[in-house]
């Protein structure tokens, strides 16, 4: 059975922990979120990390969104958020190793 899933159904089960509804925001948004973590991670693996740990705390903090303004937006600013961590991480990781 095929289901059509629109935005704010999708929102609605995610906010109520529906792995299908998580599942269809993944494939929905994963293309576009990709490009977006790397913008600043140029590994492709890497960047693929950190889409996944972006969409841990998409699905973690959905109930935050409070349906105003882009919910795209919203989810876009997570993992910009998430992939400068990992930036800021790897320096810090890099200059613990280069001081030993």
């Amino acid at each position: 059975m095929k289901h059509n899933w629109d935005l704010e159904q999708i929102i609605e089960g995610c906010k109520s922990s529906d792995r299908r509804a998580q599942e269809q925001l993944f494939k929905q948004f994963y293309g576009k979120l990709l490009v977006v973590s790397q913008r600043y991670i140029r590994d492709k693996d890497s960047a693929q990390e950190v889409l996944q740990e972006g969409f841990i705390k998409i699905f973690e903090h959905i109930t935050r969104y409070d349906n105003k303004g882009s919910f795209e937006g919203w989810m876009r600013r997570i993992i910009a958020n998430c992939a400068i961590d990992a930036i800021r991480k790897s320096k810090k990781d890099f200059l613990l190793s280069e001081n030993d």
